[in-house]
């Protein structure tokens, strides 16, 4: 009996565990998740590539800075913030404080902006050639960028990994391609609470 009773914990156990472990999943799980994919999907396609980083003047003003600030990606010593979105999405508030989004620019770009200055880099740009969704940062140099690049009709999954401390980046696709453009993390993960006008 004593042996049924630790068996019928184990298994209370492993069902709650397993039920609540989307909770623990970091960004670049969920969105692995949300695309049916898995890490050893992705494999790293051509070199490294050597990152000059280019300073400008970020291009925001402290209004528009304050409605984009939630979608940021801070680096874990807060010295950097990641912009995926602020050049070709465009976010407002209704007359209630609501945040909407509203149509953009079909083109986008990833910018590095350090936080002090408020100095931005371009580290990624997309015509009509692909496009990002998401972000994480492993430590203070390293971070990746999740999105797709489309190629004759197909949306690839793919990762731009980024070491600032060797100054270089890695693209890795996904042996998993779609056909269409799938359902979008973008507008049903991370824009989630941002009504659309």
């Amino acid at each position: 009996m004593k042996r049924v009773k630790q068996y019928i914990f184990l298994l209370i156990v492993i069902l709650l565990t397993t039920s609540f472990v989307h909770k623990d999943l970091n960004e670049y799980g969920k969105w692995l998740k949300f695309y049916n994919l898995i890490d050893e999907d992705f494999k790293q396609v051509g070199v490294d590539i050597q990152i000059k980083l280019e300073y400008k003047p970020f291009d925001m003003t402290t209004e528009d800075k304050k409605l984009y600030d939630s979608l940021f990606f801070y680096s874990p010593d807060l010295t950097y913030f990641l912009d995926l979105y602020s050049y070709g999405i465009i976010i407002d508030k209704d007359s209630k404080g609501n945040l909407t989004l509203g149509g953009g620019d079909p083109e986008s770009k990833v910018q590095l902006v350090i936080k002090k200055k408020l100095s931005a880099a371009t580290l990624l740009f997309f015509g009509t050639s692909g496009f990002t969704e998401t972000a994480i940062w492993r430590n203070k140099f390293l971070f990746e960028i999740m999105g797709f690049q489309i190629s004759n009709g197909k949306y690839i999954p793919t990762i731009w990994k980024f070491d600032l401390e060797k100054m270089v980046y890695k693209v890795f696709e996904s042996k998993k391609t779609f056909n269409k453009r799938p359902n979008s993390y973008l507008i049903e993960n991370r824009f989630k609470a941002i009504k659309e006008k």
